[in-house]
């Protein structure tokens, strides 16, 4: 089963920042996010994470800060927040009211960086970067396997993205089909994707009875999000948003389906 979440803008600063980037605020609005999570159980337990951005505009598309995947990126770094960066939150414990404590924050930056963080509660510890995610051995810190899609970076799809149910396979790729409407609204499309899995021992490690004995019943929520950077101005999105943008804030959290 593919949960899909529609991202919307938090709209705070939305009119310095349209101002900024040379737009209107009904085109930055305009920008759709969309990230598809999938439970997969064979060959081996994982979470798949498909991030597809589309921007309607040449304008908007020049500015966006989106770097070229390469596999001498792919290594754990710190600080991707800066920029440009795909993450999801993940509640994965619970305390005596069986409410979510630990909870693990995902960053990936579309050049193939990536990080997983680990917090005990709200932004506990407070230290920057936050502490890794350690795989059981506690030794070593826990990695995101890329997919390859790449080669559907900055294509003119002029086209909307229909995610169908999940088929089974680690290549799982939505259909594309053509919209009039969208045609006649835009001169082209923007289309951005990236694709990575992490294998679901790694998100459990936090305790060891829940991952060998309760493994469908232990992640209570999810929060995927993304940062787009535009030059120097940074636009949030998120399936709901506190205000300031805080991605940390469970309330706006939505409970993950498997």
């Amino acid at each position: 089963m593919t949960q899909i979440f529609r991202l919307h803008l938090a709209t705070g600063t939305i009119a310095a920042d349209a101002k900024k980037l040379g737009v209107t605020q009904i085109q930055l609005q305009a920008i759709q996010v969309t990230v598809g999570i999938t439970f997969i159980q064979q060959p081996i337990a994982c979470l798949s994470f498909t991030y597809d951005i589309q921007i309607p505009y040449s304008h908007l598309a020049t500015q966006l800060n989106w770097a070229e995947w390469q596999a001498a990126n792919v290594n754990f770094t710190d600080f991707l927040w800066e920029n440009t960066c795909l993450e999801c939150f993940i509640a994965s414990g619970f305390d005596k009211n069986n409410d979510a404590v630990h909870y693990i924050e995902i960053n990936a930056s579309p050049n193939g960086q990536y990080a997983l963080y680990q917090f005990e509660s709200y932004r506990n510890p407070k230290s920057l970067p936050p502490p890794p995610l350690l795989q059981m051995n506690k030794n070593t810190r826990a990695f995101i396997n890329w997919h390859n899609d790449r080669s559907y970076d900055n294509s003119n799809c002029t086209s909307r993205i229909i995610h169908t149910p999940f088929n089974g396979s680690l290549n799982y790729k939505p259909i594309v089909r053509t919209s009039d409407f969208q045609r006649s609204l835009f001169s082209s499309l923007y289309c951005y994707r990236r694709t990575f899995s992490v294998p679901l021992a790694q998100l459990l490690s936090l305790d060891k009875k829940y991952m060998l004995y309760e493994p469908n019943g232990y992640i209570k929520s999810i929060h995927p999000c993304v940062i787009l950077q535009f030059g120097q101005t940074q636009l949030y999105y998120a399936p709901a948003h506190a205000s300031p943008p805080d991605f940390h804030q469970r309330a706006y959290w939505s409970p993950f389906k498997y």
